[in-house]
């Protein structure tokens, strides 16, 4: 069987969050609503700061600058064309319901309602040190003071002053996604020490560097606390410290001794702090979380989505080439132990991204969020997973196939065929006949192929893959001013998908007309060639026809 090539990489800047994180130790489970009677300020020996005060101020070294705090696609396929005198659609009642039904289990929704209760349960208390502002001018360090963070670092205040500002946005997000934190043993609110290291000499003269036995490349966080080395990119800067305070304060109920498994942890520390600043003529500027990079630059050190396709796709044209994508199994396991490497990083950060942004899953998965606890996680996880796993891992392995910047939630997450089918369900009656629709993605033809049986796909029809200046019309064959992904843009082509074994084929043309072999147990997905983050400019339809060779 003939298979596509993928596009060679471009070479995005790649960093490693290195948060291999050491045991707390106090465990503790559950939620509450946390007391927001009083704001502590940081531990502060010999001359403590005040409130937060409402806009950001610089300070000198050793002094405390003080600052405050569309309508969803279902992954249904549309109506396939009606069928006509010589052309039919397999009777229904032979084909498969390929559908899961997209909805929180019943007996699972009760188990999280109750696992959930925040009777009884709190948070670590507060374990910082007290800060020696002495010390810190003597060092060369500033601190700079906000109700949820307080920040530590050498590096000038005017390129700082706003960060602790975007950590009280960042927790109203969590606490938003996560729930209300409880309330901590000892009383104390929500607050966190940042360290953000341009020169180590400083922070080791200063006494303020981790244990030895803490290492770290990146970013570290300890409890209440966390470590992080400046960055070369001002995004990448923001974004580190969102993620460490991100880990703070998922695992501020019982360190690291009974959390989720790890690639929740740090894929939705990475889901939170990929982040967008839209309003930044505000003060202190609008930012919104949880987001998928609409391009590249602006989003400099981060490089998720180029790992992905770094990993996945492969950077040769050989016709035989496949995408290399992992199994769910392998991306969602339930285990809490090491974690460092750049696509583990990635493939948790796409796992998490698309079980919150997909329009369906979101409501299936949405009660983890509530979950602390290990166990308890795992257990809900699991029951929540089996009531969508063939359709999740199709769609995981579509969707990593697809990802790029720019991915438009609306018209690019697969689309599911109503029923599935066989060749031999047509017998020796016309081919089976579906629209194919220009503005969305992957779409599933239904029809399910055996090992070495071959379809033969028959297309016809014009329709739009750009409309500026003018729209471009293109037929099934594509049109040569343009490629994607080393074919021609509009150019109809297939995938072969096997969710059991993970297996995806390379883009495989078809243009108007092609036979393929399956090489294994498959299902046929198709679409107009083009980019995720391109659909909405897109329009029409081509007719496909399936039938036998």
């Amino acid at each position: 069987m003939a298979v596509s090539t993928a596009e060679t990489m471009n070479a995005g800047f790649r960093w490693i969050i290195g948060s291999l994180l050491l045991p707390g130790t106090i465990a503790g489970c559950g939620t509450s609503t946390e007391p927001d009677t009083s704001k502590s300020p940081p531990r502060v020996s010999e001359t403590k700061t005040g409130p937060a005060a409402p806009t950001p101020t610089t300070a000198a070294p050793g002094t405390a600058a003080q600052a405050t705090a569309a309508p969803s696609r279902t992954p249904h396929s549309s109506t396939p064309s009606e069928t006509t005198s010589d052309e039919v659609r397999p009777p229904g009642t032979t084909g498969t319901d390929s559908r899961q039904e997209l909805k929180t289990p019943d007996a699972a929704a009760a188990a999280v309602a109750t696992l959930s209760d925040s009777s009884g349960r709190t948070r670590l208390p507060d374990d910082r040190p007290p800060v020696n502002e002495l010390r810190l001018q003597q060092n060369g360090i500033h601190l700079v003071s906000g109700r949820r963070l307080i920040l530590l670092t050498d590096l000038p205040v005017d390129q700082v002053a706003e960060l602790p500002v975007l950590a009280d946005q960042l927790f109203d997000w969590l606490q938003n996604h996560f729930g209300p934190l409880p309330a901590a043993v000892d009383g104390s609110e929500f607050q966190v020490t940042g360290h953000l290291i341009g020169d180590e000499s400083r922070f080791r003269a200063a006494g303020l560097l981790p244990s030895s036995a803490l290492t770290f490349k990146h970013g570290r966080h300890l409890n209440y606390q966390f470590w992080m080395y400046n960055p070369e990119f001002e995004y990448y800067r923001r974004h580190l410290l969102f993620h460490e305070f991100t880990h703070c304060f998922m695992t501020c109920e019982s360190g690291m001794t009974d959390i989720p498994p790890l690639w929740y942890i740090e894929g939705m520390a990475e889901f939170a702090a990929t982040h967008r600043i839209t309003d930044s003529r505000r003060k202190p500027p609008e930012i919104e979380f949880g987001v998928l990079p609409e391009q590249f630059d602006g989003y400099e050190g981060w490089g998720r989505i180029s790992e992905l396709q770094r990993r996945f796709r492969p950077a040769t044209r050989a016709q035989d080439a496949s995408p290399k994508i992992p199994a769910l199994a392998d991306v969602m396991p339930d285990t809490v132990g090491s974690f460092g490497e750049d696509s583990e990083y990635a493939t948790s950060w796409a796992v998490c991204w698309m079980i919150y942004r997909h329009p369906e899953y979101r409501r299936v998965f949405q009660p983890l969020s509530r979950l602390r606890t290990r166990q308890e996680f795992i257990t809900e996880a699991a029951r929540l997973r089996s009531s969508v796993e063939l359709q999740l891992q199709t769609d995981w392995l579509l969707f990593c196939e697809t990802l790029i910047e720019g991915f438009d939630v609306e018209l690019s997450f697969p689309e599911h065929a109503q029923q599935t089918w066989q060749l031999s369900d047509l017998s020796d009656g016309p081919p089976f006949s579906m629209l194919l629709k220009a503005d969305a993605d992957w779409q599933d033809t239904g029809l399910r192929l055996t090992t070495s049986q071959q379809v033969r796909i028959s297309v016809e029809g014009r329709y739009a893959v750009n409309d500026q200046p003018k729209p471009w019309i293109s037929e099934p064959q594509g049109v040569s001013i343009e490629y994607y992904r080393h074919k021609p843009l509009g150019q109809i082509v297939a995938i072969l998908i096997n969710e059991a074994d993970g297996f995806v084929s390379g883009r495989i043309e078809v243009g108007p007309e092609s036979i393929i072999t399956a090489e294994q147990d498959c299902s046929l997905w198709l679409q107009v060639n083009d980019s995720s983050a391109s659909r909405r400019n897109n329009s029409g339809t081509a007719e496909v026809r399936l039938s036998a060779p």
